[in-house]
């Protein structure tokens, strides 16, 4: 592991003040399991800070979870466009989305686990309450390739991995296993979800293993040029199915790098670990637009809610 790795930290060396409220909050603990953390952009997001918690983990620490996505997606999402969060977890980066599409804009939220599904749903209340944000819509359902149902497995030690099962599987996988919890979940096709929708500006996708069946259930908003952007982690790197299906309906795919001074769009085939942040990749219908959008230095998502955005 490179040390560049360790010391690139724009969330810390561009905003110096999160350095001192870590050191003081790591002084202070108070122990309580939820807080509320104001992101850079001026939106409230209530967090676990339960063991294994991700997100709420990386939230409290740096004041920002998984900044080469946030950046991206602060870049390429435009006002009034609808754009789709596909495993969104407690709902950081549909803040990101909504900030940036604006009232005037739409936000698809799913997430299946139902424990999750209600913080999102307090998140959700508390900024149409502060914010007036009533253009983000959420399902409890995951997204696939056919309707129906599935088994939920969610590991008790990281919610933020469970993954999606069929119920015949249940009883010889660790899903029939105490450190695993199971839920049966709905399934539903994004084609069905939103058939009647026009142009999609923006997909995001995080469902641990299941994204080639959450992109084949939108073949039909896929084939009709009806999806610009989708950003996904794909942990068997590339190629992939994912990338290959991707690619063989006019995609071009980028893998999402940490520069020091902004993302770099880098090319798929080019050997990059890090060692904790997912491999996520952009795969576009529009590339010289994506290259543009992030061809700026500096990390628009870091600045303060009071600065232009």
């Amino acid at each position: 592991m490179q040390l560049i790795n360790y010391l690139n930290r724009p969330e810390y060396i561009f905003r110096p003040l999160q350095i001192y409220r870590r050191l003081l909050r790591s002084r202070n603990p108070d122990n309580k399991l939820f807080k509320n953390v104001l992101l850079p952009w001026g939106v409230n997001l209530k967090i676990s800070l339960a063991p294994g918690e991700v997100v709420g983990h990386s939230v409290w620490a740096m004041g920002i979870y998984d900044l080469i996505v946030t950046e991206v997606l602060w870049r390429l999402i435009d006002p009034g466009e609808t754009v789709i969060d596909v495993g969104v977890n407690i709902g950081y980066m549909a803040t990101i989305m909504a900030k940036r599409v604006g009232e005037t804009g739409h936000v698809w939220c799913f997430e299946p686990n139902p424990e999750v599904y209600q913080e999102l749903s307090e998140n959700i209340k508390n900024w149409q309450t502060t914010l007036g944000w009533n253009h983000i819509y959420a399902q409890k359902i995951a997204l696939s390739n056919h309707s129906g149902e599935a088994v939920l497995s969610v590991p008790m030690r990281n919610r933020e991995e469970a993954f999606i099962i069929s119920p015949k599987d249940v009883i010889s996988t660790q899903a029939n296993d105490d450190n695993f919890k199971a839920y049966t979940v709905s399934l539903e096709k994004l084609d069905n979800v939103l058939k009647t929708r026009n142009h999609i500006g923006l997909v995001k996708i995080d469902v641990e293993g299941h994204e080639l069946e959450v992109i084949q259930g939108a073949i039909n908003l896929i084939t009709a040029q009806q999806i610009r952007d989708i950003i996904f982690e794909d942990h068997n790197g590339y190629p992939s199915s994912v990338s290959q299906f991707l690619e063989d309906q006019g995609y071009t795919i980028f893998r999402i790098w940490k520069g020091f001074w902004k993302p770099l769009l880098e090319s798929p085939t080019k050997k990059l670990m890090h060692p904790w942040e997912p491999p996520s990749y952009l795969a576009t219908k529009d590339s010289s637009r994506a290259r543009e959008r992030l061809k700026k230095r500096g990390w628009n998502s870091l600045q303060s809610q009071n600065q232009k955005t």
